[in-house]
């Protein structure tokens, strides 16, 4: 092997242990960096609320259109906050996701994390009050 190609080859795998020393985590890493992003991809839907509502989990979205209003259409008057993930855990397939203004609930299903509940703040005990809760 030509010294160009064993340097490139060392390197190259230099890089992967080292990425994978801080950027391959453990399940439960990649699960909050998951629900994380899944959480600030429909918190920055908001504006556009076809987006939004594709992220939502089956039963939210049958509460958020239990009217017989489309989504798209609901979904703006329920004035949920806008914010970034900053705090999450996660248990197994669900998750809690904290924002500087209020809480998200997710679930993970095979296409990913959904939204179950948005617009949520602690209430009395250990619940929460949130504007859309399936």
């Amino acid at each position: 092997m030509a010294t160009g190609k064993r340097m490139a080859l060392t390197l190259l795998g230099v890089m992967i242990v080292a990425g994978c020393g801080t950027g391959c985590g453990t399940g439960e890493q990649d699960a909050k960096a998951s629900a994380a992003a899944a959480a600030n991809e429909f918190l920055l839907a908001l504006e556009h609320p076809d987006e939004a509502c594709r992220l939502l989990a089956p039963e939210a979205l049958a509460v958020v259109e239990q009217d017989g209003r489309r989504c798209a259409d609901a979904l703006p008057e329920l004035r949920l906050s806008y914010g970034e993930a900053r705090e999450i855990t996660v248990w197994s397939v669900r998750a809690l996701v904290r924002t500087n203004s209020d809480t998200l609930f997710l679930i993970e299903r095979e296409t990913g994390w959904q939204i179950t509940a948005a617009g949520c703040v602690p209430a009395e005990d250990v619940t929460y009050q949130c504007v859309l809760a399936s």
